[in-house]
């Protein structure tokens, strides 16, 4: 029986010793695992750690090293180390090309924006301060802020240096647009003297940078050149430009603007061939049909009419038979006015030239009264009953008539723009055409005076 007790007394101790090592072999185990899974918190210190290790039972453990923050992370911008930025120069893109389009950065392209609209600004308060402007002294103040020739060299000579560094791309298209305006002027062609351009290197030679030239060769068939068109100045120059650029382009819509532009010219300087010329290849040139010109036209359609009127309306035909509804009621025919001089002056009421000539229209009827001389002024307005108001409330002494917006009058006459004004003699001959002022007194003059001896045969 002792032996008994002895031995269950000795189990239980062994046993009790077995399952308190076991205890503190796990925790000594667990505890590597824990500081793993765990991130390490900056609060924790080694006495709270012998603390929940005496509380599980286990033997005091050796004081653990204390874990460091790590290190902060210091990674390089991207692009490697800060750099003082470089700035590029005017002109000139930040990053080489191998082409000229390639040069299209936006940098070059904002800064012809930027300098444009700036001159552009400048220009817009300039001609508002004129317009605000009411006594003397703040007309003299407005007068100050024109742009003179300063302000434009200084936008001019931006832009050239831009158009020197790739003349090819968008930015020098915009930049070449706008110094076609100033061609001309001593300022802008001394810039363009002293500049010089390479399409191909940066190499300076000592070629003239030409704008005209430029824009001929790099940009002929782009949209955008039409506006440069519109502010040429007259000359020779501008109208061989003209017609290279006529020959060259394949954009239907510059083509037309070309060859328009050109006709004026010659026939502004007395070319009736060559502008007959231009005309003829205009008429058959199948692609114009898809430019429109005004409201009903397209350009193909503008040339025919165009021919027809060098045809059958140049100076010295006869005016083609034309009619239109007279205000006492009834057709007046132009051959009524056979044996006199003839004023025909076409015209609409809401046309801001045509009312600025009625003064003038008073005088020379008034002046020419008791000759063999009629003024006819016809109305191509809507409708004859806004004429009829008109001249109720403006006075015009004179023989009027009324024609449709598409009626054949037009058409014969190709009415294109008002007024439109042709002056016959008495055999009903075109001896001249839109003059105006003391030039046309001075063309009645002579026809009238003219009747006095034997006519001359007209042209058929």
């Amino acid at each position: 029986m002792r032996f008994c007790c002895i031995f269950w007394v000795a189990f239980s101790s062994f046993h009790y010793l077995l399952v308190a090592g076991c205890s503190a072999e796990n925790q000594a185990e667990n505890q590597p695992d824990t500081q793993q899974a765990t991130p390490v918190s900056t609060t924790e210190t080694p006495a709270t750690t012998q603390a929940l290790g005496a509380t599980a039972g286990s033997p005091k453990p050796a004081p653990a090293a204390q874990l460091s923050p790590p290190p902060k992370a210091t990674s390089a911008p991207l692009g490697g180390p800060k750099k003082k930025p470089a700035f590029a120069k005017l002109g000139r893109p930040k990053t080489p090309a191998a082409s000229g389009a390639g040069s299209n950065t936006p940098d070059r392209a904002a800064e012809v924006k930027r300098l444009i609209d700036a001159y552009q600004n400048m220009a817009v308060r300039y001609t508002d301060s004129l317009i605000l402007a009411r006594t003397p002294e703040e007309k003299a103040a407005a007068t100050r802020r024109e742009p003179g020739p300063r302000s434009v060299r200084t936008f001019a000579r931006a832009l050239i240096q831009l158009v020197a560094a790739d003349p090819k791309d968008t930015p020098a298209l915009d930049a070449l647009v706008f110094l076609c305006r100033f061609l001309g002027t001593p300022e802008v062609e001394q810039l363009l003297a002293d500049a010089a351009v390479d399409p191909d290197t940066d190499s300076t030679t000592s070629t003239k940078l030409d704008p005209l030239a430029l824009l001929l060769e790099y940009h002929a068939s782009d949209p955008k050149i039409i506006d440069a068109l519109r502010r040429l100045p007259r000359g020779d120059m501008t109208d061989t430009f003209l017609h290279s650029l006529f020959e060259k382009t394949f954009s239907p819509k510059v083509r037309w603007a070309a060859g328009a532009q050109l006709i004026a010219s010659l026939r502004r300087n007395d070319r009736p061939q060559e502008m007959k010329e231009i005309v003829i290849t205009m008429s058959e040139d199948r692609y114009l049909e898809g430019v429109p010109v005004g409201r009903y036209l397209n350009a193909r359609t503008w040339s025919i009419n165009k021919l027809r009127e060098i045809r059958l309306l140049a100076i010295g035909k006869v005016l083609p038979e034309v009619s239109g509804e007279k205000l006492e009621g009834g057709t007046g025919q132009i051959t009524d006015y056979r044996g006199k001089v003839v004023v025909l002056d076409v015209w609409t009421t809401w046309c801001g030239p045509c009312n600025r000539m009625i003064p003038h229209q008073r005088e020379m009827v008034e002046r020419f009264s008791g000759e063999p001389f009629a003024l006819l002024s016809v109305s191509c307005d809507r409708d004859q009953e806004t004429l009829e108001t008109f001249l109720e409330q403006t006075p015009m002494p004179w023989d009027h008539w009324w024609v449709a917006p598409d009626s054949q009058f037009k058409k014969a006459l190709n009415i294109a723009s008002f007024p439109t004004i042709f002056v016959l003699d008495r055999n009903g001959v075109i001896r001249y055409k839109n003059l105006m002022g003391a030039q046309l007194e001075e063309a009645i003059e002579t026809l009238l005076a003219e009747n006095e001896q034997p006519a001359a045969a007209p042209q058929n």
